[in-house]
């Protein structure tokens, strides 16, 4: 009878808790693309002696979000353990969702009774970024003989945050919530405007800028490249000014043996693999400054591509260059005109946007395999009436493709800046605009995706 009544109360505290963090969870408030879909699971408790099986243990956190505020989950409680014979020993906890809020560990399982001392079930983890998860509780020791070893307490997650770790396969605008002042930019997904994260300025708001597939956005000055951290990352929202002082957690990267100066340092490009590379005048240099065989001169790397071919170009002749032997390949295929801008598309090619400016402000959507062989993919339809500034020679240039192969342009619609989105199928819709009145205006804004 005292066995049961432990029983109970030890099932009756698992319900309260799991109550009391139901109560005092955030609402979720995850927006796409920026989201993660962990699931920890609880343990079977696994009695080893000739008693009765133990119950299975509880499904851990639901998963956290990314972007602002996610709810973990409750962890579920570890099973009980057989009685009689040896002790078995208590369930292992559930882990806490990743990012966001991190789900609560779940409970140790209790030690069973008789025979040799139970050992209690070991904590669950805490959750991984966002919000730390709370630190798990230890087992029950058992009863009977010398007393059981209760579980080792869990440990909570990092409370890192997210917001500032985007998708390298979509679109980014360098928006402004000030449009007057050069410390203003931030950047926002185009269809998220009050979600923007703060903050840089005009001198690193421009077409430069790259997402790594590790999900962080570098950019870069007239003369140094940064790795962007955002700003009051968890307080800060639009339309506030950004806080003071961004600059200082923008990580500074090395670009041996550039100096650090307008007259040297000319630009950067990011790899699939996550390799940068950086140029010092008209030479290419990898991260530790070690020269790359990419031909001298004012040569444009358009992309970086797998097995370290790299697509060049000034304009007039394209190749595809292996960055580590030097073997280049002509690009052929292309009529008259020049590629405006382009992204890998697999492991073996690029795609590229192409337009035969002046004579033609057609945009096209190319294939270029690393054998240098461009095929013709087909062309993005016109802007709709009434919006312009969408085929000039800049406009086109500051076009992005996504990882499905839509072309994002900035344009204008009676004096409202907004982004069209296109795809060669022929679909064509204004995504954003600011005769919406949105937090973030463009403002001589910039578009910035992954390679």
């Amino acid at each position: 009878m005292a066995i049961q009544r432990r029983v109970l109360q030890i099932l009756g505290s698992t319900a309260r808790l799991a109550a009391l963090l139901a109560a005092s969870a955030c609402s979720d408030t995850t927006v796409p693309p920026y989201t993660t879909d962990p699931t920890g699971t609880g343990g079977s408790a696994d009695p080893t002696g000739t008693g009765g099986t133990g119950l299975t243990g509880g499904v851990g956190g639901s998963r956290g979000c990314v972007f602002g505020c996610g709810t973990g989950g409750s962890a579920g409680t570890g099973g009980m353990s057989g009685t009689g014979g040896s002790v078995g020993t208590g369930g292992m906890s559930g882990t806490g969702g990743s990012a966001g809020t991190g789900g609560v560990s779940g409970m140790g399982g209790s030690a069973g009774t008789g025979g040799e001392p139970g050992t209690g079930g070991s904590a669950g983890t805490g959750g991984v970024s966002g919000m730390g998860g709370s630190a798990g509780t230890g087992g029950v020791s058992g009863m009977g003989g010398s007393a059981g070893t209760g579980g080792v307490s869990g440990t909570g997650g990092a409370g890192t945050g997210l917001r500032d770790v985007f998708d390298p396969g979509e679109v980014y605008v360098a928006g402004t919530v000030l449009p007057a002042a050069c410390e203003s930019y931030v950047v926002m997904h185009w269809s998220d405007p009050d979600g923007a994260v703060a903050g840089t300025d005009c001198t690193f708001a421009n077409n430069r800028g790259r997402i790594r597939p590790d999900g962080r956005l570098l950019l870069s000055s007239s003369t140094e490249l940064r790795e962007f951290h955002c700003d009051g990352c968890t307080q800060w929202f639009p339309p506030l000014s950004i806080p003071d002082g961004w600059l200082a957690n923008d990580t500074l990267i090395d670009t041996p043996p550039c100096s650090g100066s307008f007259l040297d340092y000319r630009g950067f490009a990011v790899g699939v693999a996550g390799e940068v590379i950086h140029q010092c005048v008209s030479t290419w240099y990898d991260a530790d400054g070690n020269e790359l065989p990419l031909t001298p001169g004012p040569i444009e790397v358009l992309g970086l591509g797998y097995d370290h071919k790299a697509l060049t170009g000034n304009r007039l002749v394209y190749s595809i260059v292996d960055i580590v032997d030097g073997t280049s390949t002509p690009v052929t295929g292309l009529p008259s005109g020049q590629i405006l801008t382009s992204r890998v598309s697999g492991p073996d090619s690029f795609w590229v946007t192409y337009a035969d400016p002046p004579v033609s402000y057609t945009v096209e959507l190319w294939s270029i395999s690393y054998d240098g062989v461009a095929t013709r993919l087909g062309e993005f339809p016109p802007a709709p009436a009434g919006v312009t500034g969408t085929t000039g020679i800049g406009a086109l240039r500051n076009s992005r493709l996504d990882a499905n192969g839509r072309l994002f342009t900035i344009g204008f619609d009676n004096g409202d800046d907004l982004v069209l989105r296109r795809t060669i199928a022929g679909d064509v819709e204004v995504v954003y605009t600011e005769a919406t009145n949105p937090s973030v205006r463009l403002h001589s804004a910039v578009l910035w995706t992954g390679p």
